[in-house]
């Protein structure tokens, strides 16, 4: 415990499981005592990026903590983080919907773990760009944490939320990231409060303060590096060189997505390796790398797929579309422009659809189709608002005046 609180995991780890090898060779010992110490090995390896260990450590801590169903659907609870990073979003799901079934009861140690799942919900809602049900089960989450009376359920509650709100283009009726980062800071959680930055980041990108986003994910970064956050530092990473790829910065952004993927790598994180080579494949178009950039986003498209994140392979197919047109393909970059707004529109990814007319747009008005490039151009403004702050916007509105 102590090794844990300098942040030392591996030798934290050690000693964890030194303790659970003793405990097995002797009688007499709590089983919830077990249940604890397994616990605790679950979350430190969860924080050294060992996530088949940290499911391993939980799923054995259920078995020691029979006696109590609130401490186990709490194991249940962490364990659906880890399926989420390893693209195991129905096994994650499944879970949810037993660990539910466990905490019925309206005590207040029920009503934290039933919000913690809840969010959890919420939360693979949004990865999938299933907004109305992301918008649904994190309002629920953010119900059952007040009900709890914890303060820091009700903080991460609030954090789901704010991520449900910025994927649906809202914008809340209270601060949610701000009042959840505010929660963490009174309590010290270090590991959180890096979190909210991240998140609170991806809030200012969509608002189109970059500047702003940019400042947030490197406090968020050095927080995670002080706490050891191995794994969410990947995705910190990440957000960075998405940024930098918007910016043009190439080089900067292929430095960054190295790094990203090696802790993907090290965290056994299916989502992250997938869309960091979906990032690196933009990265080879705007070099005009183009064999290089359609190889990177077939990976991409794969490992996205595997993990049932249809969702994101939209970026992939935009990114394709631009690698026909540098050949000079405008027939088939507008095919693969027509087949993914037809995908975004079956899976109800409304977001997506602004940025995809833009581009069907601007291929038409580079074959001189003005008025069909006009009409495209309006069905992008007609499109929800995806955020970026106006960017996608300005950009339809730009298309549509040079095509007039």
């Amino acid at each position: 415990d102590r090794a844990r609180g300098l942040y030392s995991y591996a030798v934290a780890l050690d000693d964890y499981r030194l303790a659970v090898d003793a405990v097995l060779q002797v009688d007499g010992v709590p089983r919830m005592e077990v249940a604890e110490v397994l616990e605790a090995t679950g979350d430190v390896a969860d924080l050294a990026g060992l996530s088949r260990e940290a499911i391993a450590a939980y799923r054995r801590g259920r078995d020691f903590a029979r006696s109590d169903p609130v401490a186990v659907a709490n194991l249940m609870a962490k364990e659906v983080a880890l399926h989420q990073r390893i693209g195991q979003l129905t096994t994650a799901l499944r879970i949810i919907a037993h660990a539910r079934g466990l905490v019925r009861e309206e005590s207040s140690g029920a009503s934290r773990v039933r919000s913690h799942l809840t969010a959890r919900l919420a939360f693979i809602c949004h990865m999938r760009s299933r907004h109305a049900d992301a918008l649904r089960w994190s309002a629920l989450a953010v119900l059952e944490a007040q009900r709890s009376g914890d303060s820091l359920a009700v903080a991460l509650a609030f954090n789901v939320r704010d991520a449900a709100l910025r994927g649906a283009g809202k914008v809340g009726d209270q601060p949610f990231g701000e009042l959840a980062l505010a929660s963490y800071e009174k309590a010290g959680d270090l590991l959180m409060m890096s979190r909210c930055l991240n998140n609170l980041a991806l809030r200012a990108h969509q608002e189109g303060r970059w500047s702003l986003a940019e400042e947030r994910l490197e406090r968020a970064a050095e927080l995670m590096r002080r706490v050891g956050d191995t794994a969410n530092e990947a995705n910190t990473t990440y957000n960075r060189a998405d940024i930098a790829i918007r910016k043009g910065r190439f080089e900067m952004a292929e430095r960054l997505l190295m790094d990203a993927a090696r802790y993907a790598r090290v965290a056994d994180d299916v989502e992250l390796r997938a869309v960091v080579l979906r990032e690196t494949g933009k990265v080879r178009v705007g070099q005009g790398r183009v064999d290089e950039a359609r190889a990177a986003f077939a990976q991409a498209r794969e490992g996205l797929l595997a993990a049932d994140l249809e969702n994101e392979t939209l970026d992939v197919d935009a990114g394709l579309a631009e690698c026909a047109a540098l050949e000079g393909d405008l027939a088939r970059a507008l095919v693969i422009t027509e087949e993914a707004i037809a995908t975004a529109t079956r899976i109800g990814h409304e977001t997506a659809l602004g940025d995809l007319h833009c581009l069907h747009g601007s291929l038409l008005l580079r074959q001189e189709r003005q008025r069909d490039a006009e009409q495209e151009f309006q069905l992008g403004l007609d499109s929800p608002d995806a955020g970026d702050g106006g960017c996608v916007r300005a950009l339809n509105l730009l298309g549509r005046a040079v095509a007039r």
